[in-house]
């Protein structure tokens, strides 16, 4: 494993244990650095949970066998010491960039590599992991995330119908409610997410939650743009923020208190900020009306960790 992802490996171990709400003592804190006997070997850490006795990354690796990322997950005890590593099998590859932890259980999304099936993967808290497929007719799972009430939201890609569609699943991976939203026929972003998944271009800022108002959201095409969309799951969206092609969107969003959200905005190379603003989630906005706090400190390309 290279330097470069040592220093990853180890951000993520700081940022977690930065994250705790407790105040950690010098003793309990710790900085750790993981090699690899296969110098050949290059990882990309996406998600980090916690058990009682283990603290659990997840990875991507890549594979001789296609060009979509496979999947590792490195498990190590409470203090950072390495416990094992558990390789995925090659069918399963994409993980979305998140480890969601419910109770003492891990799960994320991944897809075949053949089919591109989604699968729902759980993780129990000794790190055996268990798939579950996915009843939709959609592919590539583009983003996931957690409701108010403990059940998981899928973003995913209808290349069919051509529709983003945002998934309510419950632990299980059943489907508890779906919505597609169209992209329309003239606009082809097939190339553009496979280009995002097997890192041939830049990846873009995919990403879903819930909002304030019990509603969802999510960042994905929708109307010939990269937009984000709020939605009941109804037929229609609630309301619209559309970026400029894939040019300028918003990059991530943090739901504070009622219509006030803080968030990451960027326009081709630059970088916008807010820590605290008031939009309407059930009309049709522009991202670039938010483009009033530039962050010249945020670099081209920071968020895209390619390879």
């Amino acid at each position: 494993m290279n330097l470069l992802k040592h220093v990853l490996y180890t951000c993520l171990i700081l940022t977690f244990v930065s994250c705790n709400k407790d105040e950690l003592s010098p003793e309990s804190s710790f900085l750790s650095i993981y090699d690899d006997n296969n110098y050949n070997a290059v990882y990309k850490p996406v998600g980090l949970g916690q058990s009682d006795s283990s603290i659990f990354i997840l990875s991507e690796r890549k594979l001789d066998v296609s060009n979509f990322s496979g999947i590792n997950l490195l498990i190590n005890d409470p203090d950072g010491d390495f416990s094992k590593e558990i390789i995925l099998e090659d069918q399963y590859v994409a993980p979305t960039k998140s480890l969601t932890t419910i109770g003492k259980v891990h799960y994320f999304f991944c897809m075949d590599r053949n089919t591109l099936r989604p699968y729902l993967v759980r993780i129990s808290p000794s790190g055996v992991p268990t798939y579950v497929s996915i009843n939709l007719s959609s592919s590539y799972p583009l983003a996931a995330n957690i409701t108010n009430d403990n059940q998981l939201i899928l973003l995913s890609y209808n290349q069919e119908y051509r529709q983003s569609v945002i998934s309510l699943v419950t632990l299980n991976g059943d489907i508890l409610l779906q919505a597609g939203y169209s992209i329309e026929a003239g606009n082809d972003v097939l190339q553009a997410i496979i280009n995002h998944f097997t890192r041939e271009n830049d990846q873009l800022p995919f990403f879903c939650g819930q909002a304030p108002n019990n509603s969802y959201c999510f960042n994905s095409f929708y109307n010939y743009t990269l937009s984000t969309i709020f939605s009941d799951f109804g037929q229609d969206p609630l309301g619209v923020m559309q970026g400029q092609g894939v040019d300028a969107a918003l990059q991530y969003l943090l739901a504070v208190n009622g219509n006030k959200f803080a968030f990451i905005t960027y326009q081709f190379e630059d970088h916008f900020m807010s820590a605290d603003t008031e939009f309407s989630t059930t009309n049709i906005s522009s991202s670039v009306n938010y483009f009033d706090r530039k962050v010249p400190e945020i670099a081209y390309n920071s968020f895209t960790n390619d390879y």
